[in-house]
């Protein structure tokens, strides 16, 4: 503080903070500046930190390394990571961070918000990540920020990639980052698991532009059945977003004769042969026909409803 009024300004609010945690709060001090340390790549400081919180023997020390863990996740530190793996860092839960709670100006915004629908979805997905710990958080948060050597390394570490039930290749499918999208794939993630949401996702995000460049190619490689609702509606997406284009048309095609349910193709007949597509129309019209061709099993037909005798009046 002193410095600064030597310097002819006046103090901020940041050096006011330091000034607290200085006078009143060692252990929230360590915590912040390991966050600092973590984010910045600096392995001996991280390790400093790390150690000098054990030792205050907090309550929260764990939950605090852990946080740090998720932030290196986040900007892909990877020796951070591996040095927080080596000291067994992130074994435990995941528990909400008070930096990350949700705070508010009174207490009748507070109690507005706990009555919505908004609150409960919130409560419903921190129950969901209380059932992680710190080490899987911070290996969605790479994924989530493309972080591909931070989270290649945490699957090395034991972090299955088929976490949350495959919401990791949810994440890297709906935002179209290909190279993790291949690297869980190629780490056993399950792309039929959330119902199919990964392409269902996928194909309604930017990556549905893309269907014909390739982008999804990973996925469509797999072997999986989706529901036939699914599946129409990635046909509906990559053919509307593609406009009929030819080779994404063969290439979806291709990849909805393998479902169980098929698919039905009848209004992009009806669209084909609008736009005068000849080439289109005929390609949907043989799979239509292959469609009708097959048993009723798998076609799936609604069964006819009950005869009822009428009435006698």
């Amino acid at each position: 503080m002193k410095a600064t009024k030597m310097a002819g300004r006046k103090p901020t609010l940041s050096d006011k903070f330091w000034l607290f945690l200085h006078k009143h709060d060692s252990f929230a001090k360590s915590c912040f500046e390991l966050r600092l340390a973590a984010v910045g790549g600096k392995v001996w400081r991280t390790e400093y930190l790390i150690d000098k919180l054990r030792a205050t023997q907090h309550p929260d020390a764990e939950d605090e390394i852990g946080y740090a863990m998720q932030k290196a996740g986040s900007y892909g530190q990877t020796e951070i990571l591996r040095l927080m793996a080596d000291k067994k860092c992130g074994l435990t839960l995941w528990r909400q961070p008070q930096q990350e709670q949700r705070r508010f100006r009174s207490k009748a915004r507070r109690d507005a918000y706990m009555k919505s629908a908004a609150y409960r979805l919130e409560q419903a997905e921190i129950a969901r990540l209380q059932k992680l710990n710190w080490r899987e958080i911070a290996f969605l948060h790479a994924v989530t920020y493309d972080r591909r050597d931070a989270a290649a390394f945490l699957l090395e570490s034991g972090v299955k990639a088929d976490i949350d039930g495959g919401r990791a290749l949810l994440l890297a499918a709906s935002k179209d980052f290909r190279a993790m999208t291949a690297l869980l794939l190629d780490k056993g993630a399950d792309p039929s698991k959330n119902n199919g949401e990964a392409y269902h996702r996928a194909v309604h995000h930017d990556a549905a532009r893309m269907f014909g460049e390739g982008c999804l190619d990973p996925l469509l490689a797999r072997p999986v059945d989706l529901p036939k609702q699914v599946m129409e509606a990635i046909l509906t997406t990559a053919l509307k977003e593609n406009n009929l284009y030819l080779p994404t048309v063969e290439k979806v095609l291709n990849f909805a004769l393998r479902m169980t349910d098929k698919a039905d193709v009848r209004p992009f007949l009806a669209l084909s042969a609008v736009q005068q597509n000849t080439a289109v129309y005929e390609r949907l019209r043989e799979y239509q026909d292959i469609c009708d061709a097959l048993p009723l099993p798998a076609r799936q037909k609604k069964s006819a409803p009950p005869h009822r005798p009428r009435n006698k009046i």
